[in-house]
């Protein structure tokens, strides 16, 4: 949108008197101005500067001529030229209700006087004609970039603040239709058309980041109205966030809701923390549910009863932390503390519980309240599942094996009061007597062990239980009851009792020992002390002093007694550790032999 500011150039067929017209610069070369003409009733024309001048400045409201002033007159020559600004002087002046009107006569026309009224009456122009005024032109290249250069001329000048002595502003282009190249052309006052080169400068920069910002919004409605026609055929999907679950839900650094948005077809996910919930928005539902089983974080709770809970965790967690990798859930954590469940009327406030819960182990316990210990799960829904799965035969495998433990014990239990019928030893064997026998190593699995029945060597403890002794002898076969009798009534103490008591009866001893040779020495102080007193206060003080420098010597040499005594006990007790465990080993080969022939025996026996 060019920008032009009408000046008045002389009508160089006006004579002495001339006319000036209205009319726009349009360029600026060596002292000549080309200007165009109001609406064009001339072609364009070079005139010199000289002939052009700026337009007269406003016609204040307050102006009123009186005679003989001297004015300017719009008026015209015919009615094909437009109107003009003529050189006049008032000759008259009249003013009525209607207005003033003045009577005027235009200089260089002797008979050429008129009324006009006072919008056609103006000071006349004070303003000096180009040539005592210096002007300057530029002309600088629009960058391609800008879509719309038709536009920065009128944005050149609206910046500038002194526009008035700016005359010309227009874009102007150079080339053909497809290869255009335009500038902007400025001509005006030197100082003004230099601050104009240096402000364009600026207007092309700025326009170039307002057409990046409108690009951007226009780009931006686009998607927006994309958006809205895809998201209006989108499945919505809520899912309900548990407390303390929101961490669980979004992933350490976003990580889960990253893995969700990958997913194809998942267009947004959002967590309200306000409402604890999540809002997956998606193509399908197929994708909003796979989306689903990656965010939803559940909680279920495994009671384990407490007698199992050591076999069933195993060493450090160890039968845990192996279903936890396999079947991928985040947590497995046990309780701090136990508490009762009642299988038969159990109403668990499970945060989820998948599955069908008849399978479960609670219900299939005979007594109906237990003390358990509750497993925490925390992952995703179908992992968990699959945990508890894998709990739950984990649960069943425990029982079955406690049920095969119990059938063999059963099984020995059996042996062992077979044995006892046929009165064969080293089975599970009584007590022996007096201080019974020593634990023996089975020789001939768990029904060659026992208790021997009379010695300290003579049985040893078998591995089928503690329950039974069988001491007991065949009826038809003598044998000596006393001793018997008296290894089930006397109970003999284990190793380390004997063990125990052996080193405190050592430890006694050396200390009553001690005790009679402080109370030796005691003693023989006293008889000296008395001694002393009898011959006199002299001899008193060298006996005393005497007895104090024995008395010293006597109880170093009776700590080193006690010491050896002490280590004397312990080498005793050693070499008796090894005398009993070499009886020890002889009478379980013994006892098997007994066995072996008692087995043999002991059909003939029953044919007898």
């Amino acid at each position: 949108m060019p920008i032009f500011r009408d000046v008045e150039v002389v009508d160089p067929d006006g004579g002495d008197s001339p006319c000036y017209y209205e009319a726009k610069i349009h360029d600026f070369k060596g002292g000549q101005l080309l200007v165009s003409y109001q609406n064009n009733w001339r072609d364009p024309k070079w005139m010199d500067a000289s002939e052009v001048r700026k337009c007269a400045p406003q016609t204040r409201n307050d102006f009123s001529p009186n005679a003989q002033d001297p004015v300017e007159v719009k008026a015209r020559q015919g009615e094909d030229e437009p109107y003009g600004w003529w050189k006049a002087k008032i000759l008259a002046k009249s003013t009525s209700d209607t207005g003033t009107l003045y009577m005027v006569h235009f200089e260089g026309w002797d008979d050429y006087d008129d009324v006009v009224g006072t919008e056609d009456v103006r000071p006349r122009n004070p303003n000096k004609n180009f040539s005592e005024i210096k002007l300057d032109k530029f002309e600088i290249q629009v960058p391609k970039a800008l879509r719309e250069p038709s536009n920065l001329d009128y944005a050149l000048d609206k910046d500038m603040r002194h526009p008035s002595t700016l005359y010309s502003i227009y874009t102007k282009a150079v080339g053909d239709e497809n290869n255009k190249t335009y500038y902007i052309v400025c001509i005006g006052e030197a100082a003004t058309v230099k601050k104009a080169r240096l402000l364009a400068k600026m207007t092309f920069k700025h326009q170039l980041e307002k057409q990046a910002l409108v690009k951007g919004v226009s780009e931006a409605q686009k998607r927006l109205q994309i958006q809205k026609n895809k998201l209006s055929s989108c499945k919505v999907l809520k899912l309900p966030i548990l407390d303390g679950m929101t961490g669980w839900v979004i992933g350490k650094k976003g990580s889960h809701i990253k893995k969700a948005l990958k997913i194809k077809g998942v267009e947004s996910v959002k967590v309200d923390d306000k409402e604890q919930q999540i809002i997956i928005v998606a193509e399908t539902m197929e994708a909003a549910r796979e989306a689903q089983e990656l965010l939803e974080i559940v909680k279920s709770i495994f009671p384990i009863p407490s007698e199992m809970f050591g076999r069933f965790v195993g060493t450090g967690f160890k039968n845990i932390e192996e279903i936890k990798q396999e079947s991928e859930v985040m947590q497995i954590r046990a309780a701090r503390k136990e508490r009762m469940l009642d299988s038969k009327n159990s109403n668990e406030d499970d945060a989820w519980a998948p599955g069908n819960e008849d399978d479960d182990w609670a219900d299939s316990i005979e007594p109906s309240v237990k003390s358990v210990i509750d497993l925490e799960i925390v992952g995703n829904p179908s992992k968990v599942e699959a945990a508890r799965m894998m709990l739950s035969v984990r649960m069943k495998h425990i029982e079955e094996s406690l049920d095969i433990l119990h059938s063999r014990r059963s099984i020995y239990q059996q042996m062992d009061n077979l044995q006892s019928e046929y009165g064969i030893q080293g089975g599970r064997g009584g007590r022996g007597g007096a201080r019974g026998g020593r634990r023996g190593r089975r020789s001939g699995g768990r029904a060659t062990g026992g208790r021997g029945a009379g010695g300290r060597g003579a049985g040893g403890r078998g591995a089928g239980g503690r329950n039974k002794k069988s001491t007991e002898t065949p009826k038809d076969t003598p044998k000596d009851t006393d001793e018997g009798e008296a290894a089930k009534t006397e109970p003999t103490p284990r190793s380390k009792t004997r063990r125990r008591r052996r080193r405190n009866r050592g430890s006694k001893s050396a200390a009553a020992e001690s005790k009679n040779v402080n109370e030796t020495n005691e003693r023989k102080h006293e008889e000296s002390k008395q001694q002393t007193n009898k011959k006199g206060p002299e001899k008193s003080e060298t006996a005393e002093s005497a007895t104090k420098i024995d008395s010293k010597p006597q109880r170093k040499n009776t700590r080193r007694r006690n010491k050896k005594r002490s280590q004397d006990t312990s080498q005793k007790t050693q070499n008796t550790k090894g005398i009993e465990a070499k009886e020890s080993g002889s009478n379980q080969e013994k006892n098997t032999k007994q066995s072996s022939e008692a087995i043999s025996d002991a059909p003939k026996e029953a044919q007898h």
